[in-house]
């Protein structure tokens, strides 16, 4: 193994080299000046870096904008105070005879080089590989403490292992006895910069969401860009701002996880991009496309989080878009049925693609004349807001649409179906699903009272969901029904899920 001259450089090698469980680098690590120090400075990171990838529990506590990233920062200074324990807790095991006696600064810097790993944590906040992912970081984690702990002191992998359950043990004795007032010290710190008392079971968390959907107080009134793009009560420096402010959020997530994944770079493609020549280029733009998805994945989850938590206010209004195209004239008691439409995931603002308004057009004259057919729904937001209607990257979706226009076959349009696929994902996945899929009830629920749904009239509703439609229609369909207590029925037209 080659070293470059520097630290700095030698930096993000030695993290490539740890990653590949390279007992040589556990060795290197070692010899850096300040090597405890560093690692706790990567340790500190893994721990902001889990802290990313858990903030569901932050959002579902409501957690305000400022507090929530002080709270991300204070679970980091948590976690790091975890790993000394796991340090201490290890390092007494040396101490039991037979056992081989290895240095304290030592064991902190090789359990915290074995922590690496875990730098990639905050990939758990991207729907439904999330869990997966955090499941296989754990593995990978364990494994290069294994093998860390074997280099120092020159034992078989499995006595290692031996070292590291025994460690795991002694710190969960500690933790329940000597340990309780710290951690109660750790919590009242989380609670107090949070701003609440932090709820982390997630039978409670389920609790908290299934308290049923709200009666839109003014499902008519309006405060933001309505359907043909006039502006209401936004003002334009208002709606500016918070475009700069989501750029610039969009830019920093984006360079955070360019500078966060560069081990895992250097570890995979640094050592012999140079010899792939002309190839090396396709390498860099897979890499490049993977930072992409990564981003966009991260991105996903953060409007469900942001509605829940309630950053939006409570201004929004989920019907403004929602248009009844079916019998507007029938009189509310002759209403025998509402269907619903929510469209496929090519779907990006409040016109339909082609084939989809060809659909509906055909459906139209066919549906009973006591049937009220709704459609205008955005299946994708839980605020039902369009792709090219005031978000940070409007112009990008427009453009998108426009190129779609021109040429439906346009390989632009499948960013649109990435990212609502991502969406969709969202929806499917354990932890973010419930919010997401309570979101779109709602969206539903306000849409048929504002076209006279009659509450406990118990008239029969069916959805028609297309593709990712299909989907998010079958799982927004349990909260609906519990807050209408009227017979719905799903027609999923290609669902994926």
């Amino acid at each position: 193994m080659v070293m470059r001259e520097t630290v700095i450089n030698q930096f993000w090698e030695i993290l490539g080299y740890i990653l590949a469980l390279d007992s040589q680098a556990f060795t290197f690590v070692t010899t850096f000046a300040d090597s405890e120090k560093i690692s706790i400075i990567l340790v500190l990171v893994a721990g902001l870096s889990e802290a990313i990838a858990q903030i569901i529990v932050l959002a579902i506590n409501r957690v305000q904008p400022v507090r929530f990233i002080f709270s991300l920062l204070i679970n980091a200074v948590l976690y790091t105070f975890g790993y000394l324990f796991l340090v201490f807790s290890t390092w007494l095991i040396t101490f039991i005879p037979g056992t081989v006696d290895v240095h304290l600064g030592i064991l902190a810097t090789i359990i915290g080089a074995s922590y690496a790993p875990l730098l990639f944590s905050f990939l758990g906040a991207m729907p439904y590989l999330g869990e997966p992912i955090l499941s296989l970081l754990s593995g990978w984690h364990l494994l290069a403490m294994v093998v860390g702990i074997a280099t120092v002191t020159n034992l078989s992998l499995v006595k290692a292992l031996s070292y590291v359950i025994l460690g795991w043990i002694v710190l969960e004795v500690l933790k329940n006895t000597i340990g309780q007032p710290l951690a109660n010290i750790g919590r009242w710190v989380a609670n107090t910069t949070a701003g609440v008392n932090l709820t982390t079971n997630r039978r409670d968390f389920l609790a908290i969401i299934r308290n049923g959907l709200k009666q839109p107080s003014n499902p008519v009134e309006t405060t933001q860009v309505t359907s043909n793009n006039s502006l209401t009560t936004t003002p334009i420096i208002h709606r500016t701002s918070k475009t700069i402010l989501g750029l610039l959020g969009i830019a920093v997530v984006s360079l955070l996880v360019v500078f966060w994944l560069n081990p895992l770079y250097e570890w995979l493609f640094a050592g012999f991009n140079q010899s792939l020549g002309k190839f090396g280029l396709i390498v860099n733009l897979i890499w490049i496309g993977l930072i992409a998805l990564v981003i966009a994945g991260l991105l996903a989850p953060l409007e469900t989080l942001g509605w829940w938590a309630g950053w939006y206010g409570d201004e929004i209004n989920t019907t403004i878009n929602v248009e009844e195209v079916c019998n507007p004239g029938v009189k509310q008691d002759s209403i025998s049925r509402y269907v619903v439409y929510l469209d496929g995931i090519g779907k990006s603002s409040v016109e339909y693609l082609p084939d989809v308004k060809r659909f509906l057009e055909t459906l139209t004259p066919h549906l009973p004349q006591d049937v009220v057919l709704i459609r205008g729904i955005m299946p994708y937001s839980v605020i039902n807001k369009p792709l090219d209607e005031n978000r940070p990257l409007a112009w990008l979706w427009r453009l998108i649409d426009s190129s779609r226009n021109r040429n439906p076959a346009s390989l632009l349009g499948l960013l649109v179906n990435l990212r609502n696929v991502l969406i969709v994902a969202l929806s499917a996945d354990k932890r973010y699903g419930p919010l997401y899929n309570q979101g779109i009830a709602q969206v539903i629920y306000n849409s048929l009272v504002k076209y006279g749904y009659q509450l406990g009239s118990n008239i029969p509703i069916t959805l028609i969901g297309y593709s990712g439609g299909g989907q998010i229609s079958s799982a927004a369909t349990t909260f609906l029904k519990s807050a209408l207590k009227a017979p719905i029925d799903i027609i999923s037209l290609g669902g994926v899920i």
